[in-house]
């Protein structure tokens, strides 16, 4: 279907995140998959804001 179908995805100079989600949905849209709770961490880059 697509290649962004779960985890982290480096895209340019964009970040994607694809979360399996937590499979409490009535409809359940990821059969087979097990569920997910992610935990991101934002940080700034050092470097960016630095030439900015």
């Amino acid at each position: 279907m697509t290649r962004f179908d779960a985890g982290l995805f480096r895209e340019g100079g964009s970040w994607l995140h694809v979360s399996r989600g937590l499979g409490t949905s009535v409809q359940p849209v990821r059969v087979g998959v097990p569920r997910e709770i992610a935990v991101l961490t934002l940080v700034p880059d050092v470097a960016s804001a630095a030439a900015s």
